[in-house]
């Protein structure tokens, strides 16, 4: 690869180095719904955590024009999806995980008695996403700060269905994230509880 043109022996000898990082390699290891809310989520729970992905972060731009080219000077950091993070889980029969959620948005505001706690979400509200290696370490850890539960998603029912297993999605609200490499998250649950 010294002139800049990559062989097939270049990929492959990176390849071996480093590997590819698999679509099932991630983990949602704890969602702490912070003060003020009393839901809470065990590894029981997470381990029925289908899809996620890891926040889109993106630096920002303003644009000063001179004689008609365009300047792009850098600026502050936005989390572009931060308003509508989701998580695919798998629904259980007791619907155990599906009244845990709604129950979160019922405590942020509850429209029988139009009260609610639908303060500015607390720092310790987060959610702990991890990335494992084959060998189920950790390698990556991201945590989403200042979590909300916005909305938990219906359950379609259809009689003459084979049986497919129910699916929702539960999506929230968060206000920026924090990457660690190459750590495990000091919870007192071990990721590896959550495959």
């Amino acid at each position: 690869m010294s002139n800049g043109i990559s062989t097939i022996t270049d990929f492959y000898s990176v390849a071996q180095d480093r590997d590819f990082t698999r679509k099932n390699q991630l983990r949602v290891v704890s969602i702490t719904t912070g003060s003020g809310i009393s839901v809470n989520f065990g590894a029981d729970d997470l381990v029925y955590a289908k899809t996620a992905s890891l926040p889109e972060r993106q630096v920002q731009t303003s644009t000063a024009t001179f004689m008609g080219l365009d300047f792009n000077v850098t600026g502050n950091v936005k989390y572009s999806g931060s308003d509508g993070y989701a998580i695919e889980f798998f629904a259980d029969q007791k619907f155990d995980l599906w009244n845990k959620f709604t129950e979160w948005t019922m405590q942020v505001f509850d429209d029988e008695s139009s009260t609610g706690n639908y303060f500015v979400p607390k720092s310790n509200a987060t959610i702990v996403l991890a990335v494992v290696d084959n060998n189920l370490d950790v390698i990556k850890t991201i945590t989403l700060v200042g979590v909300a539960c916005k909305s938990v998603g219906a359950l379609a029912y259809d009689i003459s269905d084979a049986g497919e297993i129910q699916q929702f999605p539960a999506n929230f609200s968060y206000h920026y994230a924090r990457y660690e490499s190459n750590k495990a998250p000091t919870l007192s649950v071990d990721v590896r509880v959550n495959l």
